[in-house]
């Protein structure tokens, strides 16, 4: 168990296996930051494509929306680099770092993906692929470096009843 000092003056203790080398408890404060991105994808996958939250009981029903959820996560994945590159030429003499905001990313991106399977033309698709695409370049969130939130205590009620599942 290492402590280590947050910059609030805040003691965090870090767990870990790693017992070889000559590691100080900054090294592991880096090495901790380094997951964030692991941290912020699994809390993603949970609380955006609510993928604890199954519309079956049977192994078929929950096989299949875990699949699904990790399909639609990869298509926002990719839409979320293209629109970052597209982005990119918006970003020039501001004082931030920009990116997409994954939330509107997801939303529209979900309604455009399931036009686009009912579509037959594939030009209408690539328009309302390219339009959604369009849209979510225009809602982009600085990059604030440095900035911490307090942790709050989640619920321990029943976060997803089935006959509540959201259908994509």
């Amino acid at each position: 168990i290492i402590n280590v000092v947050l910059p609030t003056g805040e003691r965090e203790k870090l767990v870990t296996n790693i017992m070889d080398g000559d590691f100080s408890p900054e090294d592991f404060k880096k090495l901790y930051f380094k997951r964030w991105g692991i941290e912020v994808k699994y809390s993603q996958l949970k609380s955006r494509y609510e993928l604890e939250n199954f519309s079956g009981v049977n192994p078929i029903a929950i096989m299949q929306d875990f699949y699904a959820s990790i399909y639609l996560s990869n298509l926002m994945a990719m839409a979320k680099a293209e629109a970052n590159n597209k982005a990119e030429t918006k970003k020039q003499g501001l004082k931030y770092e920009y990116k997409v905001n994954m939330n509107i990313l997801i939303a529209k991106m979900t309604r455009t993906l399931i036009k686009c399977f009912y579509e037959e033309d594939l030009e209408k698709r690539i328009e309302l692929f390219d339009q959604a695409m369009r849209n979510i370049t225009k809602n982009l969130v600085p990059i604030r470096p440095g900035r911490s939130f307090p942790r709050r205590e989640p619920s321990r009620k029943n976060k997803y009843p089935v006959n509540k599942k959201c259908s994509v």
